[in-house]
């Protein structure tokens, strides 16, 4: 081999290289770092993936839990339950931090509610009333779900749990979110990806000083990165949508970072400058 050829060779080499350095082989490698975890709501993941159900991917677990223990947040937003995983996960991670004294060990019973009508037991529904008391939780996450069957699963393993501090609302989440009070210190979005501008809409003067908000799958399997005429046209109004929330989560009165961790993810958070504007949403919907 001449100098000419291992040229070329070494070009072709560092070619291969880098795009297997972009691909499977990273994330493989990352992930062998990443201790397996045990326990029902592992348990709960594993079944959910294997049935094809949506629940957060490896990476989204790993930054969401950074990110939970980083802000401790005491009041989540969780847009989209599913089966209830990640809700459950988000309540593991805060267990680590959960306020002293509390006698229960942060086991409650768990509510949920239907119609938008908070409940954990039979007389609770009826008449509308929150079973777990505020002063017995150190965070409350609070965890919207559209698809009836999904959310009676999700129910039942919120229930098996034991987790009081987890309390769910079965509707549109567009809809529901007006009737909760807030404010929330930390928002997860893994719901309808053509609805997150409304979701963010909704959240005007339901967020606390500095809240995060947590974009979950906004690559769509890369399909954000392609041109939205090769999509068929219910794809190309996610496609704007999208993009179109991505914009204006990357403009004041938000700081965003954009990573593809997984299906994609922003990390979105409301800066001070918005907090002293009176509506920190102005400049969002001018």
């Amino acid at each position: 081999m001449n100098l000419e050829q291992l040229m070329e060779w070494n070009e072709e080499w560092n070619k291969n290289m880098g795009a297997d350095r972009s691909g499977d082989r990273v994330r493989s490698f990352l992930r062998a770092f990443v201790p397996e975890e045990e326990g029902e709501s592992e348990a709960l993941w594993r079944e959910a993936r294997e049935a094809g159900v949506p629940v957060i991917r490896q990476e989204m677990k790993e930054l969401m839990r950074v990110l939970l223990l980083l802000k401790r947040p005491a009041r989540i937003l969780e847009i989209g339950t599913a089966v209830g995983y990640s809700a459950l996960f988000m309540r593991e991670c805060l267990m680590h931090s959960a306020a002293p004294g509390r006698k229960d060990g942060g086991r409650a019973a768990a509510s949920y509610t239907e119609n938008g009508k908070p409940a954990s037991d039979s007389s609770d529904r009826e008449s509308g009333k929150q079973a777990a008391s505020p002063e017995r939780e150190s965070f409350r996450i609070d965890t919207i779900e559209k698809d009836e069957e999904r959310f009676a699963r999700a129910a039942e393993n919120f229930r098996k749990a034991a987790a009081g501090e987890i309390h769910g609302y079965c509707g549109d989440a567009a809809e529901v979110i007006k009737k909760l009070e807030g404010p929330y210190d930390f928002v997860f979005m893994d719901a309808a990806k053509a609805q997150y501008g409304v979701y963010l809409d909704r959240l005007e003067g339901k967020l606390s000083d500095h809240a995060v908000i947590v974009t979950d799958n906004i690559l769509q399997e890369g399909a954000m990165a392609e041109s939205r005429y090769i999509s068929d046209k219910r794809d190309r109004t996610i496609h704007d949508r999208m993009r179109e929330y991505l914009f204006r989560i990357n403009r004041p009165p938000f700081r965003t970072v954009l990573l593809d961790s997984g299906d994609g993810a922003a990390v979105t958070v409301l800066c001070d400058a918005a907090l002293k504007s009176g509506n920190v949403f102005t400049a969002v919907n001018e």
